[in-house]
């Protein structure tokens, strides 16, 4: 049987949730049945090293001419020969990093069946970050979210891929009339992985009759809200005996550390910084808490039900359909909410009834994967 012949685009393959999907997913190929290729913007990033051996992997081969005029002029004429190489080449071509313009492009060309990604709830993302241009600082949502969709033709791909129904949803209140292009995939994730790198053995002492909250993220107040945590514990502090480990980094951690100073809660906050492996954290852990504003799908979710590891989240993403009372609490998304969600299971803790079928979880998205590149309508 001939195999079909499948084209993924990206910026580069550095640190971050969205390129961490994407190796996941080109892990779980069949590449008995298709011959997938990556292409590149730039030939870059940590995991790199970590993709399938299988995968074709290409780059666009970017100018290092110095001068910048002559640089645009090489650039474009490589553009060009790219668009033109891989017009209508494949039988299915996806757009896995949203917002690059080239990317984006290139898979729309590059076969009539294709498909773009958006990793995030778009509404909240634009309506809470700064990642416009100053020019644009006085649009309002709605015209940045357009803005931003049309700068990578996401309506005009064949069809929408969305990771969770909270992203789909935000995205059908503003064009209802897409919703037979839009469909949730959720991301794929490496169970193996996770379970042999929780067996890593770790430093740090784990206080015996204490319970133990733990947050992995970066660390920026617009989307993380890291600080709700922290007040949370500076109203626990003097009724429960608890201690909150805090893996991550970013550029808040020093303002994160000063108020946990202020506040006086070294005894019971401690920063322990990036970690390449964070799981075997998840092992000692009681409790996983998520502060988060918003989020596309997070991939702490996955992990700490692969860890068995009960979760405080606060309302993001398909947290009411995937975790509220079956693997833990979903509370406001607000200061309270996460002091609330603390305190209860301080309380009467969160007994996980049935575990996570990881397994049947990659299964069903790779399934639905496998439906969009064999539709050939």
């Amino acid at each position: 049987m001939k195999k079909k012949k499948v084209l993924f685009t990206a910026f580069n393959l550095g640190v971050g949730g969205v390129s961490s999907a994407l190796i996941n997913l080109l892990n779980q190929f069949d590449y008995e049945k298709y011959d997938v290729t990556l292409l590149l913007q730039i030939r870059q990033g940590d995991f790199l090293d970590k993709l399938n051996p299988n995968v074709n992997l290409e780059d666009y081969g970017l100018s290092k001419i110095k001068n910048k005029i002559l640089k645009k002029i090489a650039n474009l004429f490589i553009f060009i020969k790219i668009l033109i190489k891989n017009f209508h080449k494949y039988d299915f071509a996806a757009c896995y990093s949203p917002g690059y313009f080239y990317s984006a492009l290139v898979a729309r060309i590059a076969s009539k069946n294709n498909a773009a990604w958006m990793h995030t709830n778009i509404i909240n993302y634009m309506a809470n970050s700064n990642i416009m241009d100053k020019k644009d600082k006085g649009y309002s949502t709605e015209k940045k979210v357009k803005k931003f969709l049309n700068h990578m033709f996401f309506r005009k791909f064949k069809k929408n891929i969305f990771v969770s129904e909270d992203g789909r949803k935000a995205y059908l209140s503003m064009f209802p009339n897409d919703e037979d292009k839009t469909i949730v995939c959720h991301n794929l994730i490496d169970y193996n992985d996770i379970l042999e790198k929780s067996k890593e053995t770790i430093d740090i002492q784990v206080p015996k009759n204490k319970t133990i909250f733990l947050n992995v993220s970066r660390h920026t107040e617009y989307d993380k809200r890291i600080t709700r945590i922290i007040n949370a514990c500076d109203k626990l502090n003097s009724e429960y005996d608890f201690l909150l480990l805090l893996v991550g980094d970013g550029e808040e951690h020093e303002r994160y550390i000063n108020i946990v100073k202020e506040k006086h809660l070294e005894n019971k906050v401690k920063f322990l910084g990036l970690k390449t492996n964070p799981f075997p954290y998840y092992k000692i852990a009681d409790a996983f808490v998520l502060s988060s504003k918003f989020e596309g799908f997070p991939v702490v979710f996955l992990e700490s039900m692969i860890m068995n590891l009960p979760l405080i989240t606060t309302d993001v993403s398909d947290a009411n359909i995937i975790i509220k009372d079956k693997f833990g609490y979903v509370v406001s998304n607000d200061d309270d909410g996460i002091y609330k969600g603390m305190k209860q299971f301080l309380d009467n803790g969160f007994k996980i009834k049935k575990p996570f079928d990881y397994k049947k979880f990659n299964e069903e998205s790779i399934e639905i994967l496998e439906g969009l590149i064999d539709n050939e309508n």
